[in-house]
C-alpha cells in the first residue's frame, strides 16, 4: 500500500461518525473514490461493532464483503479453514449442520 493511501485511511479512521456521514452523504464530490469507498466501509464496520460488546477497533465478519475491511486495514491475517468451519458448526449447533 502506498503512503498516500495509508495516510488517507488513517485520517478517515480518526474522523467521528458524523464527519464520515457528512463526507459520504453531503461532501462526496470533494473526495476521490478510494476515500469514499474506505469511508463507507468504515461506517459499516463501526455500525456492526456498536451493536455488540466489542472493542472499538474490532472487525466483524458477517458476510463476504466484510473480508475487504481486513485488506483495507492492511492486516496480515490467515484464517485456517478448519478453525473457521469448526467455529461455524459450533455456533450453528447440531441443527445447522449441512
Amino acid at each position: 500500500m502506498n503512503n498516500d493511501l495509508k495516510e488517507l485511511r488513517e485520517q478517515i479512521d480518526k474522523r467521528s461518525d458524523e464527519e464520515l456521514s457528512q463526507m459520504v452523504n453531503i461532501d462526496f464530490s470533494q473526495y476521490r473514490k478510494e476515500a469514499l469507498d474506505y469511508a463507507k466501509a468504515e461506517i459499516k464496520r463501526r455500525a456492526k461493532v456498536k451493536g455488540r460488546d466489542l472493542p472499538e477497533a474490532a472487525i466483524v465478519i458477517d458476510d463476504d464483503d466484510d473480508w475487504e475491511m481486513i485488506r483495507m486495514k492492511n492486516l496480515n491475517v490467515v484464517v485456517d479453514p478448519m478453525v473457521f468451519r469448526t467455529a461455524d458448526v459450533f455456533l450453528r449447533g447440531s441443527k445447522g449442520l449441512a
